[in-house]
């Protein structure tokens, strides 16, 4: 908690291009990004825009964010390497309370299943759980209540909040829906892998 409102990263004109088959292909360009200890950050666009791939360059070894960082992929499947919900949420975290974080996300009676038996939704809290538990201090969230119902998503939103209160920690928060940016200090939006 030490150190509020410090920049934990500052592009300026920055781009983002891939190699592909075809040639270098630019995904985001001429970038202009502070984000600051503490913030809760919104990215607001269409499928397509860019978001994903802010998201997981900014999670990725070369990432210039310089803070411990946990990514929640947009698709759950994605991020799932456990046998079960609770081997999941426990991998590489001994004294984890894993019943007490279980219980906090209404997962209890599902940890002895394999996570792939989960709902879109289940899967979806069972990875932003994953993520606080491996104690970020910025949680990089891709589209997290995509597969939520608006209760549910609701819930998952006051959680990240509630997370962010207790830690001091620094949310980016990706997303399609313009209801989801009230809680965000600052809203970017991003289309065809620019900021407008």
């Amino acid at each position: 908690m030490s150190d509020p409102g410090r920049i934990l990263l500052e592009l300026r004109s920055w781009s983002l291009v891939r190699e592909t088959a075809d040639g270098p292909e630019t995904l985001l360009q001429d970038l202009d990004l502070t984000v600051h200890r503490g913030q809760w950050l919104a990215v607001l666009g269409a499928n397509g825009s860019g978001k994903t791939s802010l998201l997981h360059f900014l999670a990725g070894e070369d990432s210039p964010l310089s803070a411990r960082r946990a990514l929640v992929f947009q698709d759950p499947d994605a991020g799932i390497v456990g046998a079960t919900v609770a081997e999941e949420l426990a991998l590489g975290r001994p004294g984890l309370p894993v019943a007490e974080v279980l219980a906090a996300y209404g997962l209890t009676e599902l940890a002895g299943l394999s996570p792939r038996l989960l709902s879109a939704g289940q899967k979806q809290r069972l990875a932003v759980a994953v993520a606080e538990a491996g104690d970020p201090e910025v949680l990089l969230c891709d589209e997290p209540t995509a597969l939520q119902d608006g209760r549910q998503a609701a819930w998952l939103l006051a959680r990240l909040q509630s997370w962010r209160r207790r830690t001091g920690g620094t949310v980016l928060f990706a997303t399609q829906r313009r209801e989801e940016v009230e809680l965000a200090d600052r809203v970017n939006l991003l289309a065809d892998g620019r900021l407008v």
